[in-house]
This record gives C-alpha cells, structure tokens and sequence, in this order.
C-alpha cells in the first residue's frame, strides 16, 4: 500500500470571546490573516503472509513514514480574548485589537515548522493449538521528529499586520527528537468448554527516547539534552460466559501504560493504570444490548503540555497530575423496530457516564477531586434507519455531548470565576441514505448537522472554538 496527501488550510490557533462566537461563530480576527497550514504525508507499508502448517501462520508488515507540515500562525494573543471575556480594565483596548481598531505593537507569527520520520517492522504468530488461538507478536519501531521554528514579528497598524522583523527560534523550538522501542506480546483465546472462554494476554515494552535542544540556528551549539528509558511488563485477563443462548457475561482486568513524551524530565514517570470491566450482554431474534461497567485506576496520571494545551504556566514537556480514577458506565442497544418482506426500521441507542477525577495529586497544582480536562461526563446517540429491498436506505441520528471542563486547575474551584473554563453541552443531528444502483454501484449522500447547531467544544487554544457547520457529501463508490 502507497499513500500520499498534501493540504493547504487556512487553519488557526486563534478562537473567538464569548460574545463574538455568540454573534457568529465562524468569525476570524483580523490578527490570524495570514495562518495557514502547509502539509505533506507520504507512507507505504508491505504486508506478508505465509501459511507455515494448516494450524500456524507468520505475518510481516514493513512499514514508513514520512509526515512534514508548516504551520504559520500567530501565536500569544489569547490573552486579549481572556481580557475581554472577563471584563477587566483592558476588556475595551482588547477587543478593539481585535477588531482591528486599535493598533498592537507585536503580533509573533511562528513557524510551526516539524519533519516527522517513523518506520518499523511487525511479525506475529497465530497459532491453532487444540482449545487454544494463541497469538505472538514482536515489532520493532523507530520515529524522529525535527522542529525549526522562527517567528515573524508584525505590527498591527490601521487594522493591517505589517512585517517588523524576523526572531530566531529557542532551543525548545530548535531541536531533535527521537525515539526507539521495542514491543512483544503473547494472547492467547483459550475456549474452556461451550460456555466459558478466556483472553489472556502479556505486553512487554521497552522506549528509549532523547532530545537535542540547540542554541543556534546552525545546530553546531546544543543548549541541553533530555533522555528517558521506559520498560513496562503489562498483564491482560478477561472472560465470557455464556448463561445461555442469549445472555452472557463478561469481565475483565487490565494493565494499561502510556509513555513521557521525549520533553520530559527524567523524573517523570510514565502514566500507569489498572483497567476493571464487567457487563452483561444479551442477544435476541431482534435485539441485542448490554451493559458495561468499567473503572481505571491510575496509579500515575501524566499530562503531555503544549501551547495548545498548558499545564498551567508549562507548556512542553510533561507533568504529572498523581493517582487518578475513571468510572462510569456503558449502555447499548440495537433493534428491527419492524422487519416485513419489503421494509425494515432498525434503531441504535447508546450511552456513556463517565467520572474522571484526580485522587491524590502529586504536584502543586493539582487537588484532590479536581476532574479530568475535556472529558464529557454524560454522552447519548441513537440513531433510526429505513432500509428497502430495492437498495434505497436512510437514517436519521441525533447525539448529545456534555459540557466538558477545559481547565482542571480551576473546574469547581471555590473563588475562581466559572463562566469561561467550560465547553457548551449540544446535540447535533445527521441524516445520511444510500441507494444500490446496482449489484457494483452504490450511490450515498449524508449531511452533517443537518440543524446546522453550533455550539463552544473546545476552548483551546487561544479562545472559544466552535463544531463543525451544516456540511454535505455525495459521492458513489464501485465494486468491481
């Protein structure tokens, strides 16, 4: 397989005050005039199979690839929708910057200039071995990324950004990174008797990382040099018992495990959890449902900083928010409201609460029951179709998103002001159909935000930022 893809977007890391995404949510301040995403992928991978036995198989994959992207835009000004959000004494001076009615001294505009390498190489095993599917696999990985990003420093004058000068980047704008790991794993799906089935499973992972910062723009002086080496064993357990032909249930236990990113200091530890599910499921001649309980208990929770998303004042590397835990519960269903010789009304629901909190914090910042940042704490889709022997088929869904905090360092706090650090709850419905021309043809249609509902879903970087509008798609795709 061989991909390529390139993109040109007027893409920004400005958002919008409250009350001008109120006005119209689309609006760009005349400040990201010239942001524009620049980007290019290229990748291919080869995949292998060989039947060693009837039994046993060997797959191999050899995969590359190659991602570059510049990213120009102004950046810093964020502080200007703060002060106009909070009515403070600059509220006025800000937003006339922003409408580009009062002048502004420096506007930086920076090159997020990166060059992402990664490639590997994957085998795995799968192995029939009487009540056992036994599966064994070992990839070998390597990734880069190289990052050199100047700015260019604008003055705002008469509502228009005129060139200043160009400033060289810091070393944590000016460095290398990389990374290597090595991963192996063993699962094996062990069918007991008729009713009873066990997934058990061991994950090894071994990641050296390492940064390079340097001082100049040539690279001969290097600033400082960060490394980390992570090796985690991971277990994984879980079961199905079959009550009888339409109940089942289910449990599991597993180890979860995500690495520092290279930015991190070396006494970041990595995030590390212990993963509990446990459920019923049930299957009919025309219904099936379950209910999924699940908790995670984090015995280290880290966040990864950036610009885009601060860890209070820090934005690289990474911190550490300490023992956290994630609980909720997971309800589906799927139905034929009506199934006759020529018509059949399918239904889907689903919903998911979740309850993510830190526990016991192990930084400054963090308190105890402070939330998880951009996690919902209640999630609905439910989605009813039409579907027609002669190929013509509709569906009409709605789905419904919480307000979500977007700065755990200050959600629920007590003397802190709440009006701004929230993303708005919203539903937003869909409609989509498709018609088989023929046994190789296919025609469909879908329209996104058929309401055209626009709501707040994210706040940053850099202010309120809104989902995406009404948008249609038509196409037809060929079997042949």
């Amino acid at each position: 397989k061989f991909q390529y893809s390139e993109e040109l977007s007027d893409e920004t890391y400005l958002g919008l005050s409250d009350a001008d995404f109120n006005a119209d949510p689309d609006r760009r301040y005349g400040l990201s005039q010239f942001d524009e995403m620049n980007t290019y992928h290229a990748g291919a991978y080869i995949r292998h199979r060989i039947e060693l036995r009837p039994e046993l198989s060997l797959n191999t994959t050899i995969y590359r690839n190659q991602f570059k992207r510049d990213w120009y835009k102004v950046k810093g000004v964020g502080g200007l929708i703060d002060d106009v959000n909070q009515g403070n004494d600059n509220a006025a001076n800000a937003q006339a910057i922003l409408n580009g009615q009062a002048d502004l001294d420096k506007a930086a505009v920076k090159y997020n200039n990166r060059d992402y390498t990664s490639e590997g190489i994957q085998m795995t095993l799968d192995w029939e071995l009487g009540q056992h599917q036994l599966e064994m696999g070992a990839r070998y990985h390597e990734d880069d990324v190289s990052r050199y990003q100047p700015e260019d420093i604008y003055q705002q004058i008469n509502g228009q950004l005129q060139f200043d000068y160009q400033k060289a980047p810091s070393s944590s704008n000016n460095r290398y990174e990389k990374a290597e790991a090595l991963a192996l794993h063993l699962m094996d799906r062990w069918q007991l008797n008729d009713k009873l089935t066990l997934n058990l499973g061991l994950r090894y992972e071994d990641i050296d990382t390492a940064q390079t910062r340097y001082a100049n723009a040539e690279r001969s002086e290097v600033a400082s040099r960060r490394s980390n080496q992570i090796s985690e064993l991971l277990y994984s357990a879980g079961a199905t018992y079959a009550i009888n032909d339409n109940w089942q249930l289910l449990g599991g236990v597993h180890e979860g495990f995500s690495p520092t990113s290279p930015s991190a200091r070396e006494n970041i530890d990595p995030e590390t959890s212990t993963n509990y599910d446990l459920g019923l499921r049930y299957f009919g001649e025309r219904l099936n449902a379950s209910v999924i309980g699940f908790y995670s208990d984090f015995a280290s929770s880290v966040t990864n900083c950036s610009v885009a998303r601060p860890c209070g004042d820090q934005t690289s590397g990474a911190r550490s928010q300490g023992e956290a835990e994630v609980q909720g519960l997971e309800v589906t269903a799927s139905a034929q409201l009506y199934q006759g010789d020529n018509l059949s009304i399918p239904l889907q629901l689903s919903y998911t609460y979740t309850d993510a909190e830190i526990t016991n914090p192990k930084d400054g910042d963090n308190l105890a029951g402070d939330v998880y940042a951009y996690v919902p704490e209640n999630q609905f889709y439910t989605q009813l179709g039409v579907e027609l022997d002669n190929g013509i088929a509709g569906y009409l869904s709605a789905s419904y998103v919480d307000e979500m905090c977007t700065d755990n360092l200050a959600c629920g706090r007590n003397g802190v002001d709440q009006r701004f650090i929230y993303t708005d709850d919203y539903w937003v419905v869909d409609v989509s159909g498709h018609w088989q021309v023929n046994p190789s043809t296919k025609l469909y249609l879908k329209v996104d935000n058929l309401l055209d509902k626009r709501a707040i879903v994210s706040r940053h970087p850099d202010g309120a930022r809104p989902n995406k509008p009404r948008s249609a798609s038509i196409g037809v795709s060929f079997n042949f």
